[in-house]
């Protein structure tokens, strides 16, 4: 995964740096939905938030670092999806999370991304889905933990089914409160 962390000292964290750091997260996404990744530039993505390129390179030296910040808001939300002890419905939970997150304009930048032959966001794409499937597995070896599943239940394969199924049904433009997610998740759980 690009390393998203702060490069030099003279960036900001105030009131006024978080208003530039939004704008160039909606830049990005409207650069990234009107032109794709490959033609992704930082001049264009500067451009289009009104800033200077010396901003963005501030904290993002490269379009890379840039998707891959975009990336993570997404996961972050993903991961703080609450746990409980109802495995069907903490995998519909996440299941409708990931759809969400994939159903939106955002979303579908993100995933035209995340289907970029692009080499350099290999890692990134990797590092995504891993946190994603590590998520469904998590909560599939909790309840093998409680015994509301077998003690060998192949969760790495059901966590595979569950994701690519979202996906699949989210890029198909099923919205996420479809009672398809639903069946997919009785299907794996």
């Amino acid at each position: 995964m690009a390393d998203t962390t702060r490069r030099t000292k003279g960036v900001q964290r105030g009131q006024r740096s978080q208003r530039v750091v939004e704008s160039v997260r909606r830049a990005t996404l409207s650069e990234l939905a009107r032109v794709g990744y490959a033609q992704l530039t930082m001049d264009g993505v500067a451009t289009e938030a009104g800033v200077h390129r010396t901003t963005l390179y501030r904290r993002w030296p490269t379009k890379q670092d840039l998707v891959a910040s975009l990336l993570d808001d997404g996961l972050d939300r993903f991961t703080h999806v609450p746990a409980t002890d109802d495995l069907r419905a903490d995998l519909l939970a996440l299941a409708r999370q990931l759809a969400t997150d994939l159903f939106d304009p955002v979303g579908r930048a993100l995933a035209a991304v995340l289907a970029s032959p692009a080499p350099e966001l290999r890692e990134v794409v990797d590092h995504g889905r891993t946190v994603v499937k590590q998520t469904f597995e998590d909560r599939f070896a909790r309840a093998i933990a409680t015994g509301a599943l077998p003690a060998n239940t192949d969760i790495a394969a059901r966590a595979h089914l569950l994701f690519f199924g979202v996906v699949h049904l989210a890029l198909d433009e099923v919205p996420p409160g479809d009672p398809r997610y639903a069946r997919l998740v009785a299907q794996l759980a």
